[in-house]
């Protein structure tokens, strides 16, 4: 008897997390900015961590140079392209202000006239510096 109820309620629980709960691969849909240059990156410092340590972890030798020259690298790539996402002014937005119709941004009246204003000035801005 309980073990049909638990198996009932464990059914229920996966039905409702497959219909409700969305799976997205982390890579592609949290890091956007994530290119084919990254994943080269990663899998050489990847590399280099294994051989680095099936080595036995040394601290001097040529290993560890490219052990550390590999994760210098990665780690910089990383940065970058947070920055870039950060930074990128993408042609998705552009069409998206120039599609705009109305002078509004919902219902704030007057005060939309002025974030208007200020969007266009950063969009003029990020386009400049492109």
């Amino acid at each position: 008897m309980i073990d049909t109820l638990y198996n009932n309620i464990i059914s229920v629980l996966i039905a409702g997390a497959s219909l409700y709960i969305p799976v997205h691969q982390k890579i592609f849909f949290y890091k956007y900015w994530w290119d084919q240059e990254l994943s080269a990156l990663k899998e050489a410092a990847v590399n280099s961590n294994k051989l680095w340590k099936v080595a036995g972890k040394p601290r001097q030798r040529p290993l560890y140079d490219k052990r550390q020259l590999c994760r210098a690298r990665y780690r910089k790539g990383i940065r970058d392209g947070q920055k870039r996402s950060i930074t990128s002014y993408t042609n998705d937005l552009h069409e998206a202000l120039l599609a705009k119709d109305g002078p509004c941004f919902g219902n704030l009246g007057g005060l939309n006239l002025k974030y208007e204003q200020i969007v266009h000035k950063l969009a003029v801005a990020l386009t400049q510096k492109l």
